[in-house]
């Protein structure tokens, strides 16, 4: 023990000592700062991943939105068209009738 307390004494051991246990409190800083950062880091890739994939489908139901609106546009132009065709018919049917009325 008095081994022990003399080499505790010496001013140099006591300068290692604190050195040795700082190092050590470093390190330990050092390790849970990594472990921490690589998690974020970890998770922020997830969510780029995520936003990525976001992004991509929101692009593909824009298209999908746009070539629904043309063709609704497509097919309201042809009803309206065959409305038009119809009621020309309609008109010359009225006009045939009424000559024949006439007539």
């Amino acid at each position: 023990m008095e081994v022990m307390n003399s080499i505790l004494e010496n001013f140099v051991v006591q300068i290692f000592l604190g050195i040795g246990g700082m190092v050590l409190l470093i390190s330990i800083g050092e390790a849970i700062r990594n472990r921490v950062t690589h998690k974020a880091r970890r998770r922020s890739k997830e969510e780029a991943q995520v936003i990525a994939m976001l992004q991509k489908e929101v692009a593909e139901l824009r298209k999908q939105v746009e070539e629904l609106r043309t063709l609704a546009l497509d097919h309201s132009m042809s009803l309206d068209r065959n409305v038009e065709i119809l009621q020309q018919r309609l008109d010359g049917l009225e006009q045939r009738v009424n000559q024949q009325q006439m007539g």
